[in-house]
């Protein structure tokens, strides 16, 4: 099953394309098999089915936006489905362990979407037709007679010419899948902040992504952001004066190294994090002073 989606965030950003990837044994499995048995289940295992596809941009992640009344009303709205219809299959599926509910953060996972996103950047598709095109076999040229000058010498202009413009072509889609694999490491990095510190930052913001984009360009990965967000939001998450500093532009400043080598805290004591609270109140005066001072904060 395939469904082409484009998702745009932020600056203007090429087109990316997703389709699930629905693994042939899907309906064998015993809690489709359930739930299909109940009155109306093949209208419920279709909602599911549409539930995945509508979080494929965002790594298997439903977020409540405040359109309906509660994230059940809301999706039946999206997805065009009756609100029983919806609520029952939430209650269905969060009992079969199929999706987890943050009640706090308004999100469900479905955690089954791993391993099933599919997705290809528009300029990816224009390469692969492009190669293709090129592949196909060509007609035969006719033949030139050796004192045809003139005919030559068009002929290699012609092909000179196509080298270049392949030569551009290439160079735009070496750009487009650097911008592409940028803006996928915001949206997971983001994400996962979100998730763990009960926040709803966005992908889009300029300081974010610059934040994310120089410490990425050093040479860190994201699963080193995940650990620097892991260790913080254990030190500072239940502690009201250091929630706030669970932010991209502490978390991923000039600090980053410092918080990625920290042993990680066994609950958030007030001590440490009245320390680490300086450092971060330290990071946050250096990039107000960036900013209001019309330069561009220390990254």
């Amino acid at each position: 099953m395939r469904c082409m989606w484009s998702l745009k965030e932020g600056a203007p950003m090429a087109k990316k394309y997703y389709w699930l990837k629905l693994k042939n044994d899907f309906f064998n499995n015993t809690e489709i098999k359930v739930l299909r048995r109940v009155a109306g289940g093949d209208t419920y295992t279709l909602i599911y089915l549409e539930m995945l596809l509508l979080s494929l941009e965002n790594n298997g992640f439903l977020y409540f936006e405040g359109v309906g009344e509660d994230l059940a009303d809301e999706l039946s709205v999206i997805l065009g489905e009756k609100k029983e219809d919806v609520q029952f299959l939430l209650t269905f599926l969060e009992a079969k362990k199929l999706i987890e509910v943050n009640q706090e953060s308004d999100t469900i996972y479905l955690n089954t979407i791993e391993g099933m996103i599919g997705k290809e950047s528009g300029s990816a598709r224009r390469m692969r037709d492009l190669r293709a095109k090129e592949e196909q076999p060509k007609l035969p040229e006719a033949s030139h007679c050796d004192n045809d000058v003139q005919k030559s010498d068009k002929k290699v202009t012609l092909e000179l010419r196509d080298k270049s413009l392949e030569k551009e072509k290439e160079k735009r889609y070496i750009a487009e899948q650097k911008l592409d694999d940028l803006s996928e490491a915001v949206s997971a990095i983001v994400a996962y902040l979100n998730e763990k510190a009960n926040k709803n930052y966005k992908t889009s913001t300029k300081v974010t992504r610059t934040k994310i984009k120089s410490r990425l360009g050093e040479g860190f990965t994201i699963d080193d952001f995940k650990k620097v967000i892991d260790i913080k939001t254990v030190e500072w998450l239940n502690d009201p004066k250091m929630q706030n500093f669970l932010r991209p532009e502490t978390l991923f400043g000039n600090k980053f190294e410092s918080y990625l080598n920290q042993p990680m805290p066994t609950k958030g004591g007030y001590g440490n994090a009245q320390n680490n609270g300086r450092n971060a109140r330290g990071d946050e005066d250096k990039y107000k002073a960036g900013f209001f001072g019309g330069g561009a904060p220390n990254a």
